[in-house]
């Protein structure tokens, strides 16, 4: 197998399947990937002026646990309006997976 086969086979996408008392169910987040970090940085001063943030992070990065996308991007106003703490945890490691750092959100907020 040459180098760009192995490229496009690896399975390079993380996931943490993570535990959400407040609504009693585990949602899997996964690290973004290149298109839905794209449509992060595309979307995200829309969504930080709505205060959808994160929101919009779980509509990109959470799954069930048989790897179907739990939300769309229409889901975004109604997830804004669950738990900040919720949202925070999916949020948190959505970062983490991702390897969005300080100066990438710095860099969005023009910074």
């Amino acid at each position: 197998m040459n180098v760009r086969d192995q490229i496009l086979a690896a399975s390079d996408i993380e996931s943490q399947a993570l535990y959400m008392a407040e609504w009693g169910v585990t949602v899997v987040v996964r690290s973004m990937t290149g298109l839905e970090r794209e449509r992060f940085e595309r979307d995200y001063e829309a969504a930080k002026e709505a205060g959808q943030v994160r929101a919009l992070m779980a509509a990109l990065c959470c799954y069930d646990q048989d790897g179907n996308k739990l939300f769309t991007l229409d889901d975004v106003p109604a997830l804004a309006t669950k738990s900040t703490a919720a949202l925070g945890r999916i949020f948190d490691e959505a970062i983490k997976l991702s390897a969005i750092s300080k100066d990438d959100v710095e860099a969005l907020e023009g910074n």
